[in-house]
């Protein structure tokens, strides 16, 4: 395990990431003010779904990430995602992660480049007083 302290080893003895595993993740997901998950895996009617659903009645905002789900049987995959998830959580596809996270990363270029453009000013002004 890499030893980087917000990487933590989760064991799942169960379906659910949140009520059947050996750590604390609600606890630890809320301690570093993580509001919303974002679920996928192998199983989208068994793990996917029950962790999606007990970290929503735990308080997160679910988002299932439909094209990286699978199920043994597609008419599970379908009934899950048409009758169980619209109760409590969100089906997003990749696309959309990826461009939420590019919309907060250009969010948080321009926030830097406004911070930096006003240092630089600061800077400039302090320069010509001192010539």
């Amino acid at each position: 395990m890499d030893k980087n302290p917000r990487l933590h080893q989760l064991v799942k003895y169960g379906p659910s990431a949140f009520k059947q595993s050996d750590y604390g993740l609600a606890d630890e997901l809320k301690n570093n003010s993580v509001s919303k998950i974002y679920v996928s895996g192998v199983s989208m009617s068994n793990g996917v779904l029950k962790t999606a659903r007990d970290g929503a009645d735990l308080g997160f905002e679910a988002m299932i990430i439909e094209d990286a789900c699978a199920d043994r049987k597609l008419k599970n995959f379908q009934k899950t995602k048409t009758d169980e998830i619209p109760k409590f959580g969100k089906l997003i596809k990749t696309k959309e992660i990826i461009e939420e996270l590019n919309k907060k990363c250009l969010r948080n270029m321009s926030y830097l480049t406004l911070k930096l453009q006003d240092f630089l000013h600061k800077k400039m002004k302090l320069f010509k007083l001192e010539r």
